[in-house]
């Protein structure tokens, strides 16, 4: 029986982190970094492109059939709301990625990531901020992270 590729996305301004893992202990197995992919600086048909290249890259390392039954979350500053969600989720499709995928604000990966659980808090500040928690409920809130540009 084979293992369950699991791939992440980290899609932000400057540059697009994806890692692919399988087997238990997770552990990295793929690590690539790409150019941007915030919908908020580069357009539509260039990130489409661009994950189209990265879902090549996963299938010439793992094969077409490995990445088809992949589980895919994509987290990436600026979705904020549900039409940004919408809009990533039709980016991923458009693309060729077949999978089950999920899309969220790159904040809840990083708190899923920091924690290994889906409930707690967390609160990132930089050149702009944002704060996240999710109950143990599933019940997910958040304050801030609109960019620099926002006060």
């Amino acid at each position: 029986m084979h293992s369950t590729l699991l791939i992440g996305i980290d899609g932000g301004g400057t540059k697009t982190r994806v890692q692919a893992s399988s087997g238990n202990p997770l552990h990295s197995i793929f690590s690539r970094d790409y150019p941007a992919s915030n919908y908020n600086n580069e357009s539509a048909a260039d990130i489409t492109a661009l994950f189209g290249y990265i879902r090549a890259d996963l299938q010439t390392v793992f094969g077409e059939e490995a990445v088809a039954r992949a589980r895919l979350v994509l987290g990436s500053a600026g979705i904020d709301r549900p039409s940004d969600i919408t809009a990533y989720e039709e980016i991923l499709a458009r693309s060729g990625f077949a999978c089950p995928f999920r899309v969220c604000n790159n904040a809840l990966i990083v708190l899923v990531g920091a924690n290994g659980a889906r409930s707690d808090a967390l609160l990132l500040a930089g050149t702009g901020s944002i704060a996240v928690g999710i109950a143990k409920d599933g019940t997910a809130v958040r304050t801030g992270g609109w960019g620099s540009s926002h006060r």
